[in-house]
């Protein structure tokens, strides 16, 4: 006779105790629900009522101030700067299918910080904490690095290493729930399969778009990741962002063309290093700011190989 159990909803389910449902111990009960949230509209303003929504971003905003999984007090400009990456993503692929996600956290062991890995995974981005504020990186082509690391602001020793063929995979297999069936799908690249796929359980990914999106992307990055680098950088590594490019001068070079400003008089520069022009090449200096931001511009020789 209860009409109504508060902020929840409860579902009495029978079965018959046939042969086939006694064998199964701890059967499950699986529900196809939307999200309805009060939706964040920017500069400080939620909607009124409560909307159906897929957008990966609300979700993260609504999880993040709910008292009982992230319990933050986010800032206007925080939630701002989330819907704007959440618009950058469905612009560049043309299709708001790119930022869903659709996934229910039902395990009391996910942490803030894994649910907002999990959903920023499924929209082709990186998360991280920016003081108080949750930041989102969305990968994406850049013009440039970030940072450049330069033997100024490495410390110790460097390693460098090369991955083979032999020890990287020769495929790729993306697994997605078809949102026609609710059944696991795959996508292999090549279709043929392959000896040794790099295997990908996605999250919150329900439609094929998003996920043929998703496996190219790592299928590339399994392809063309092959060079990487370990070292120990002074207190400007803190500005690093995870998943957007840096450049790192390769220390170990007999001459590395690395150094810094000596002196400057107008637009001419002294140089710590000697540099060599080549003849009909244009030419660029790569100057960092103080924080380990990155200037390109162009340059041509001095009065000197220093200028």
């Amino acid at each position: 006779s209860t009409a109504y159990y508060g902020d929840m909803t409860t579902v009495h389910t029978k079965r018959k105790a046939t042969v086939q449902a006694t064998a199964i111990k701890e059967p499950q009960l699986k529900v196809i629900c939307t999200e309805m949230l009060y939706k964040y509209l920017g500069n400080g303003v939620f909607d009124s009522v409560r909307t159906a929504n897929t957008q990966a971003v609300q979700s993260m905003i609504r999880l993040m101030r709910d008292p009982y999984v992230g319990g933050l007090t986010l800032t206007n400009s925080c939630m701002d700067g989330l819907i704007d990456v959440q618009s950058e993503i469905e612009s560049y692929f043309k299709n708001p299918v790119a930022g869903q996600f659709c996934y229910t956290f039902d395990d009391k062991k996910d942490t803030a910080q894994d649910i907002c890995q999990t959903i920023a995974e499924a929209i082709f981005s990186t998360v991280y904490r920016d003081g108080n504020d949750i930041k989102l990186h969305f990968e994406r082509p850049v013009s440039g690095p970030s940072m450049v690391f330069t033997h100024r602001s490495k410390v110790g020793s460097e390693k460098w290493s090369r991955a083979y063929g032999s020890q990287s995979y020769d495929s790729l297999e993306f697994r997605y729930v078809d949102p026609d069936t609710n059944t696991t799908e795959t996508i292999k690249i090549p279709e043929s399969g392959g000896a040794n796929p790099h295997k990908i359980e996605s999250k919150g990914v329900r439609n094929y778009q998003q996920a043929y999106w998703l496996a190219h992307r790592q299928r590339q990055k399994d392809l063309l990741q092959r060079i990487s680098v370990e070292f120990t950088s002074t207190e400007e590594g803190l500005y690093a962002v995870v998943g957007e490019p840096i450049s790192v001068v390769k220390g170990s070079r007999v001459a590395p063309y690395d150094g810094y400003v000596v002196a400057k008089n107008g637009l001419t520069l002294t140089l710590s290093q000697e540099v060599e022009f080549t003849d009909g090449d244009d030419h660029f200096i790569q100057l960092k700011r103080r924080d380990g931001t990155v200037e390109f511009i162009r340059c041509e020789a001095g009065s000197n190989a220093r200028t």
